[in-house]
């Protein structure tokens, strides 16, 4: 972001304008920070959310996301049964003559 401050426009209003997306994208990075810190509050407690985030590339915002889609994850009997709830199962979807999955 720091190179698109310092680009000139010919026009005045552009420059105004790219200032203004500017400041807006600040704001809503400021917002997100807020909201984070948040979400790291509400979920604190939850061992759920350290389970989850005990998976590779899993973090403490999406362990809240997937534990607020999901609901209870005890509802699986098994990782199995969640993978494929989830669509990380490959499924035979054969039908006739067509096969496909």
């Amino acid at each position: 972001m720091r190179w698109l401050k310092s680009v000139e426009f010919a026009e005045p209003i552009e420059q105004q304008r790219v200032a203004l997306l500017l400041e807006e994208g600040a704001l809503y990075q400021r917002q997100v920070e807020v909201l984070t810190d948040e979400l790291a509050q509400v979920g604190a407690d939850e061992e759920t959310v350290r389970i989850l985030q005990s998976g590779p590339g899993i973090d403490y915002v999406l362990a809240l996301t997937i534990l607020a889609e999901v609901g209870d994850v005890q509802r699986f009997s098994n990782r199995k049964k969640f993978a494929a709830y989830c669509g990380l199962v490959p499924k035979n979807r054969d039908s006739g003559e067509k096969v496909g999955v």
